[in-house]
């Protein structure tokens, strides 16, 4: 009889772990969407550093026009590059080997031209449009460069999407006294209304005069009819319609990422910036359901990136510190997506001759495949 008992405990244990850890692998799962589903799961969680989950698949050296630090890179459909350097603010077009091939518009303030690029799209027809900080301007161009029609804005942006034949503009330096998004309709021409209010958050800070240091370190992306803001003082998601309606705020915490006292007034008389200004999220990036957030940290001197599904469950367990070789810590956006889903991130790596004469980036082609790391 003691010895049928033991066995009936024996076997009620068992079952409680299977049931336990199918419940965790069930919660795990539940982590994922649907377009995420195929991705090792057991990995993601428990990654500890980058080349666990990114893995080069190419790299691609710039070649034919000298170039200096990347601000903005994107992958046309039929495999052109798309880079605007910081040097020129000019936008120019590579072929998918890094042969340069033209430059779209002139710096100028004449038709066609423009000063400062900060960002640019394109539409299915493969218009390009690009976006001039300085003279608030929209200008529309072909893929080969033949200048079409200026758009003037009537505020200050440094970003912008294209989304069912409207752009959606962003820049947070618009908060201290207006919403910091605005749609225009590509079609018309025309502006249709203003969206993203501040958060209460940001407007304590506001209210104390603290987004002095709110320069060109914000973020908005499109994927699946909502766009997604993030702004540098708040370690937060903030999810709109189409209709500039605010649908969800994820607000989030992460290892290393230090967020503002609201209350606490800057002063540069006082205060150092880097005293105040401990971190910044930097970068937003949504990929088969899964979105990519990376953060600036000045206190480690190091780029971060976490990883969250569309509810804003954290999927992966440590925050990645991105490697400095690839990486450096003043990039705003880190890391760029393209239609093909590869992802893209661009280093200058000088010899002595080229820090003397200048350089070209290197631009790597990573693909996202979570994998278990080798021991040595």
């Amino acid at each position: 009889m003691r010895t049928k008992n033991f066995y009936n405990i024996i076997f009620l244990v068992l079952s409680f772990i299977f049931l336990l850890s199918c419940a965790e692998h069930k919660d795990s799962n539940d982590l994922l969407n649907n377009k995420s589903k195929n991705l090792n799961i057991n990995v993601l969680l428990n990654a500890t550093e980058f080349d666990e989950l990114f893995k080069i698949k190419n790299k691609i050296d710039l070649k034919g026009l000298l170039l200096g630090k990347i601000i903005r890179l994107k992958i046309f459909p039929d495999g052109d590059i798309g880079v605007i350097d910081a040097s020129t603010k000019q936008l120019n077009i590579f072929n998918s080997n890094g042969i340069f091939l033209n430059t779209i518009g002139a710096n100028g303030r004449g038709p066609g031209e423009y000063l400062n690029a900060t960002d640019f799209a394109f539409d299915d027809s493969l218009n390009t449009y690009i976006l001039d900080a300085v003279l608030y301007q929209l200008l529309c161009y072909s893929k080969s460069g033949e200048y079409k029609w200026t758009l003037k804005l009537d505020t200050y942006n440094e970003h912008m999407i294209i989304a069912n034949n409207n752009i959606y503009f962003y820049s947070t330096l618009n908060m201290i006294d207006r919403p910091c998004g605005v749609c225009y309709s590509i079609k018309n021409k025309n502006k249709l209304f203003e969206f993203a209010e501040p958060t209460p958050f940001i407007k304590a800070m506001i209210k104390s005069r603290n987004l002095s240091l709110a320069v060109n370190s914000n973020s908005i992306e499109y994927y699946q009819n909502k766009l997604y803001l993030i702004h540098p003082y708040q370690y937060a998601i903030r999810e709109f319609n189409l209709f500039g309606k605010e649908t969800k705020l994820m607000h989030e915490s992460s290892n290393y990422f230090i967020e503002y006292d609201s209350s606490k007034e800057f002063n540069p008389i006082s205060i150092t910036p880097k005293e105040y200004f401990n971190s910044a999220t930097n970068g937003i990036k949504i990929w088969n359901d899964l979105i990519f957030l990376s953060f600036l940290s000045i206190e480690k001197n190091k780029l971060y990136l976490d990883i969250y599904n569309l509810e804003g469950k954290k999927v992966i367990q440590n925050t990645i510190a991105l490697p400095e070789k690839y990486f450096d810590r003043k990039d705003y956006f880190p890391l760029w997506v393209d239609i093909n889903d590869h992802f893209y991130a661009s280093y200058l790596n000088l010899n002595d001759v080229e820090k003397q004469y200048g350089g070209n980036p290197t631009i790597i082609q990573y693909e996202f495949s979570p994998q278990i790391k080798t021991k040595k």
